[in-house]
């Protein structure tokens, strides 16, 4: 029952941010739309970096507020934060839809399985390569009717 669902986004991490812009790129050629930190088409207003206006300290307040407020000097730097940026670099997203059927939901599986198992064949991306919620996953992501 779709009665009280409210996920909007399945996230999943690569080990490396290499790997993760391989799989972003495998899925989508797939048929599956996704996000990663190196989707270039729209600049992710989730990672800092891209937060133009903070990076930059641009203020509608005469007086530089918030930054004056310190009363010291702020810098800011786009590699500030690297444990952030490695682990944003390795996320590999999906938008979900309320509107999916069951047959849409396995058909994305079915893609994440494939393109998993495709990667590890080519030796671009181990077994343990992919995590879910902090932990590797080590087989196939299974449909309930695949049989390949």
């Amino acid at each position: 029952s779709r009665e009280g669902a409210c996920g909007t986004t399945f996230m999943f991490y690569a080990n490396r941010t290499e790997s993760a812009g391989r799989f972003g790129e495998a899925l989508a050629a797939e048929g599956v739309p996704n996000g990663t930190i190196h989707s270039k088409l729209i600049p992710d207003r989730h990672i800092y970096c891209h937060w133009d206006y903070v990076m930059e300290k641009h203020t509608s307040d005469h007086t530089g507020w918030p930054w004056t407020a310190a009363h010291r000097p702020i810098e800011y730097s786009v590699d500030m934060l690297p444990r952030t940026l490695d682990i944003q670099g390795r996320c590999i997203s999906i938008g979900l839809s309320q509107h999916w059927s069951e047959q849409d939901a396995d058909i994305v599986a079915g893609a994440i399985g494939k393109v998993h198992d495709v990667l590890s064949a080519k030796g671009e991306l181990g077994p343990d390569q992919v995590q879910y919620k902090g932990r590797p996953v080590k087989k196939r992501l299974e449909t309930p009717d695949s049989s390949d």
